[in-house]
């Protein structure tokens, strides 16, 4: 139940940031949605597959994730949201990226994984 409240945490974090932005950036909002539960979805096969929980992903846990949050908000406070435009598709950008590379390499740790088991 924990991951369950954790995802509709996120996705209440990006509706928020969904209200306040310009219109136009909806299918931004849905993109990121999708890659960052993509990311929650990773991180918890893994820890099926392993048995070991690793809830930093690039150096970048709970503790970050908040501290980006409170600087996302500074920002739209001091700049509004009118820089949306750029910022929201690059943001998009970075986490395809980062989960791409991410879950290539999950998937090459538990490859490994697997082989040493079936060479057992």
């Amino acid at each position: 139940m924990d991951h369950f409240l954790d995802y509709i945490f996120l996705c209440s974090l990006v509706f928020v940031g969904y209200m306040i932005a310009p219109p136009g950036l909806e299918i931004w909002y849905f993109a990121l949605v999708v890659i960052l539960g993509g990311f929650m979805v990773n991180s918890f096969l893994s820890f099926a597959a392993t048995n070991t929980f690793e809830i930093y992903v690039y150096a970048i846990g709970p503790t970050e994730t908040r501290l980006i949050i409170i600087l996302i908000n500074t920002y739209i406070i001091f700049f509004t949201t009118k820089y949306f435009i750029i910022l929201l598709p690059l943001t998009v950008l970075v986490c395809l990226i980062g989960l791409i590379i991410h879950t290539y390499q999950t998937q090459k740790k538990l490859w490994i994984i697997d082989m040493k088991l079936k060479n057992q």
